[in-house]
């Protein structure tokens, strides 16, 4: 049998007249590819190893080439230490990878080898992106030429139309010795590098032109363009800090070479790429240097890259934030100073917002950072206007607006799920305010309707598992994940929990004036829980020197009424009511909620109703239930005031006096399971935490009911005698000898 083999060029004459005769059949090459069998057997005949390593490095190597594997095997035969030669074949940084490449290279067209040199550094080639790059009408008739050796190219996947090589569906990869080659061709430079690097080049510039960033922007970097890379940085700065691979920025700062140094407007970017990372030195170092150059060199960097760092250094405590807000506010008050849509405004303005949320203005934040979100999709930066939504949806839910946050919230979470960022900072935020509002709201129904199967209030644990602190990148959002941490804990009956995600002091958390009235005002509510009258006159006494009148008065009033001093406390809550500032938590409207129950206690119906009706108009608008949850020690119930309230209700309303009818109020609720402060004093630590059996809890849960024993026997269906018997066991394990003992530990113990 004689057999005719095409490596390289088709024959001079027409094909079909022998085909059709029978003297000429045309082997395409991947049918000569080495099976992983054949390739295992040659290894093994001229490597003279049975090693797998070697085995299965030349495999992933040759990709069935078989010149390529015989070489290969020889040169692991030559070895003297196979485990180095596993390592240097695997890093590409042996020359016998490339002997038989490089041959065949060498003997390609001037225009096959530019296709390759255009194309290397893709992934996958399709004939769109092959003629893009190279600028080459015929690309696809190269690729079909190439890909019929079989070992150059080859087909990855098929359009709709296998035999149409131009279909944009027909993708094509390079065989990776082919494209280690081509690397390296690039990397060394020459008169066909050059052709090649011009040519993508220009396909680049079109690409940046229609907004595709991120593919230019890999582009370059693949051809080694480091200068034109840091350009477009420099041109492109919010763009490149949407990418979706931030590694692309990191590649640029550590192998440009000195290119970005040459490039000061790509420094606010990069600071921006860093910050967003975390790293907070190396941002700090970018900010630093950009601003230096600007005050050596007056006027060579524009007045928003120098806005947009400065308020990143004051994001990250390194510069006044008061300043730099100053600054800014001038900056974008002056048209003159920047184009309208210029590419930095979006960043000046996200950053401005960031900084008056963690201020207290909220008027100029949510203003700011609502002209964020439309210069953001004004120029198609869908991520960073995801990350000002989400400031704003934390903005929302400060100023007491918490429909609006949960909606934006919502948006968020559904725009990060599309992008496949679902544990950023960004997703982080929002589900910090998402879970915030659903905690102060009624439960809401599903689709059809019902009650939702599954609480939609989790554990603080769960929580704190679904919303890292590392994560939260911003102060304001910090704070208030700390605060949503102790408000699930409380809500979940675990107030020890509550107590130790508000342990520390505000002066020691750096808080503004208006969060560090929103700190003490959740202290002051465990303080009520507890019975701890000494904390509640500290916290009148901190309210009224930082100027919080109203503040001071609602905390006067909870002590008056722990000490039982009704007509005093309902006075001064119905005071706070008028004067209270903070607006997270509701100070405002849960005095209102506590003066109605106490002035219903004296009888006083009337006033009792106007407060209850002026609450739950203010509530509604916000959907907060938490006033009503029933703070007031002396207070008649809130149900049975909504029960009395016969006036025309809402759906809310109705569904609010539903949820409340059962229950006593967190107070009365709460307390048999709490230590006060008084216990949690006198009661001594047990050096091993005691471990009672199920019914041993069910007892203690009993006795804390204030239950006889006789009905703790009725209610578990056992005798007397084992109840006392269970009691005793529990006594001992607690250390305690009379029932208030053993009911102190228990609460100190968080055992209830």
């Amino acid at each position: 049998m004689r057999l005719l083999l095409l490596a390289r060029w088709d024959l001079a004459i027409s094909r079909l007249v022998p085909e059709l005769l029978g003297h000429l059949t045309v082997i395409r090459g991947d049918a000569l590819r080495l099976s992983d069998s054949e390739a295992a057997s040659l290894i093994l005949i001229h490597a003279q190893s049975r090693a797998a390593a070697i085995r299965q490095v030349i495999m992933e190597r040759a990709h069935g080439w078989c010149a390529a594997v015989v070489l290969a095997a020889r040169a692991g035969a030559l070895a003297r230490d196979e485990a180095e030669f596993v390592r240097a074949f695997r890093s590409s940084s042996m020359e016998v990878t490339g002997l038989v490449a490089q041959e065949v290279f060498a003997g390609l067209q001037p225009r096959e080898r530019h296709l390759l040199l255009c194309t290397a550094m893709e992934g996958v080639v399709t004939v769109a992106s092959a003629t893009e790059l190279t600028r080459d009408p015929r690309a696809g008739e190269v690729l079909s030429a190439l890909e019929r050796t079989g070992f150059l190219v080859y087909r990855v996947s098929e359009g709709p139309f296998p035999e149409d090589d131009s279909s944009v569906a027909t993708r094509f990869r390079l065989h990776p010795l082919m494209a280690e080659l081509a690397r390296r061709r690039l990397a060394a430079g020459g008169v066909d590098v050059q052709l090649a690097r011009s040519t993508v080049l220009r396909a680049v510039r079109l690409q940046l032109g229609q907004g595709q960033v991120e593919a230019g922007l890999r582009r370059l970097l693949a051809i080694g363009d480091h200068e034109a890379a840091a350009e477009v940085v420099a041109t492109h700065g919010p763009q490149v800090l949407a990418l979706e691979d931030g590694r692309i920025l990191d590649q640029l700062v550590a192998h440009s070479g000195g290119a970005v140094d040459e490039q000061p407007h790509a420094w606010a970017t990069i600071a921006c790429a860093m910050r967003l990372r975390g790293e907070r030195a190396s941002a700090v170092h970018w900010a630093e240097r950009l601003l230096a150059h600007d005050a050596a060199h007056p006027g060579s960097i524009s007045p928003l890259h120098t806005t947009c760092v400065r308020l990143l250094l004051a994001r990250l405590g390194a510069q006044s934030g008061e300043s730099a807000l100053e600054h800014a506010r001038t900056v974008i008050a002056d048209d003159a100073t920047h184009p309208a849509h210029e590419h930095f405004l979006p960043l000046v303005l996200l950053e401005m917002g960031v900084i008056e949320n963690w201020a207290g203005d909220l008027k100029h934040a949510e203003e700011h950072l609502n002209r964020a979100v439309l210069e953001c999709q004004a120029a198609q930066l869908d991520s960073l206007a995801h990350e000002a939504r989400s400031h704003l949806a934390l903005t929302e839910f400060m100023a007491s607006r918490d429909r609006a946050a949960h909606d934006l919230a919502e948006q968020v979470l559904s725009g990060v799920a599309l992008t496949g960022e679902p544990d950023s900072p960004v997703a982080a935020r929002a589900e910090v305010v998402r879970a915030l509002v659903r905690l102060q709201s009624l439960p809401r129904p599903d689709a059809d309707g019902e009650e939702p199967k599954s609480a939609e209030r989790p554990a603080a644990a769960v929580v704190g598992e679904l919303i890292n602190s590392a994560v939260v990148d911003d102060l304001a959002g910090r704070f208030w994940r700390r605060m949503l941490l102790a408000r699930t804990a409380l809500l979940q009956g675990s107030i020890a929990d509550a107590q130790s995600f508000l342990q520390r002091s505000p002066e020691s958390l750096g808080l503004p004036q208006h969060l560090k009235r929103g700190f003490l005002v959740e202290q002051a509510r465990l303080s009520i829980l507890t019975l701890d009258q000494e904390h509640l006159r500290e916290a009148s006494r901190d309210f009224r020197r930082g100027g919080a009148t109203g503040e001071s008065l609602w905390a006067e009033a909870a002590l008056a009424d722990l000490q039982g001093d009704v007509r005093r406390a309902a006075d001064l809550y119905e005071a706070a009511s008028r004067s209270v500032t903070v607006r997270q938590p509701s100070v405002r409207e849960t005095s209102m909620v506590c003066a109605a129950q106490l002035y219903h206690y004296r009888g006083d119906q009337d006033r009792a109703r106007s407060l209850l009706e002026a609450a739950l108009v203010l509530a509604e608008q916000r959907g907060d239930v938490t006033p009503f949850l029933g703070w007031s020690t002396h207070g008649t119930a809130v149900g049975s005031l909504l029960k009395d309230l016969h006036r025309t209700r809402t759906t809310w309303t109705r569904d609010l006096s539903a949820a409340c009818a059962s229950s006593a109020g967190i107070a009365a609720s709460m307390r048999p399971r709490v230590a006060t402060a008084q216990e949690l004093g006198s009661v001594d630590e047990l050096v091993v935490a005691p471990s009672l059996s199920p019914r041993e809890q069910e007892v203690l849960g009993e006795l804390a009911r204030g239950a006889t024993y006789a009905d703790i026997a009725r209610n578990l269906f056992v005798s007397e005698n084992t109840v006392k018997t269970h009691v005793s066991n529990v006594y001992v394990k607690l250390s305690a000898k009379r029932r208030s003992e053993a009911l102190a530990t228990a609460r100190k113990l968080n055992l209830l």
